[in-house]
């Protein structure tokens, strides 16, 4: 479940119609909030004093750059209402720019961030609903377009899930907003990759034991970027539909398949795959 704020023109942060896809990839591929519910609202926390081991996989295919991120996750129950994670980002990405000359081809593969974060449980389900909220941090981010540049603690993301069931429907809303902290690059100049709000209402059908679909959207309202409180480019609003299906192998592993495309300005579809093993 979990979508970062690099831009990949490289260190000045310029946006491009190339990176536009990348970016709304790597924005919201990872986060950590609760849009996608296991097979049962019980689960929706690690077990106190339980290890769950996550990993993911996001296929991006936008115009101009196909993109495809793998994240390594580590989940841990520190009570019944909190846990706390851990995750990497790895991600390759095929750019395509066409020029006078021809079609010019890039290729990138990266490191690219590193995050902790704590969810912890507000309310237990009752008459009314559910709600969890969550918090968490970028330790480092490498923002370079190639190579490395790493700069530390400058994302962070919050927000709260609501959730209500009415069997076999669960009914679900995710509300983030990401903040990205002032930096300077190598050249001096102030970086600020601007803010979001992310709303996503989901729906959530039971077939059975084994087997939950899922359908809703998201949107997406960010600001625009700036370099020395120069405004580069615009703020963005971006609306998609994402449709899930999750599958119980067993007690311990759980298979999630899900896609998401985009309605408001079609740019391309996201494709994921994540994997949680309960230790």
């Amino acid at each position: 479940m979990s979508f970062s704020n690099k831009l990949c023109s490289g260190k000045l942060y310029k946006i491009t119609a190339q990176c536009a896809g990348l970016f709304l990839l790597l924005s919201f591929a990872p986060i950590s909030s609760f849009a996608e519910l296991p097979l049962t609202v019980e689960e929706l926390l690690t077990k106190q004093n339980q290890w769950k081991i996550e990993t993911g996989l996001v296929y991006s295919d936008q115009t101009y750059t196909d993109a495809l991120l793998t994240t390594l996750g580590l989940r841990y129950g520190w009570s019944a209402d909190t846990e706390f994670y851990t995750r990497i980002g790895l991600v390759g990405s095929w750019s395509r720019v066409e020029t006078i000359e021809g079609v010019k081809r890039d290729v990138s593969r990266q490191t690219k961030d590193v995050w902790l974060g704590v969810n912890y449980k507000l309310k237990n389900e009752s008459s009314t609903f559910g709600s969890l909220v969550f918090l968490e941090a970028a330790v480092a981010e490498n923002i370079a377009s190639k190579g490395n540049d790493w700069v530390y603690a400058r994302s962070w993301r919050g927000g709260a899930t609501i959730y209500k069931t009415n069997d076999p429907i669960v009914m679900v809303g995710t509300a983030i907003v990401g903040y990205n902290r002032l930096f300077s690059n190598d050249k001096g100049e102030r970086i600020n990759p601007g803010e979001f709000i992310l709303l996503n209402p989901m729906f959530y059908f039971t077939a059975n034991n084994e087997i939950t679909l899922g359908t809703g959207m998201s949107l997406n309202l960010r600001g625009a970027s700036k370099i020395n409180d120069k405004t580069i480019g615009t703020a963005t609003t971006t609306t998609k539909l994402n449709f899930s299906l999750t599958y119980a192998v067993s007690k311990a592993s759980t298979y999630t398949f899900s896609t998401s495309s985009d309605v408001s300005s079609y740019k391309g579809s996201d494709f994921a795959f994540n994997w949680v093993y309960k230790m």
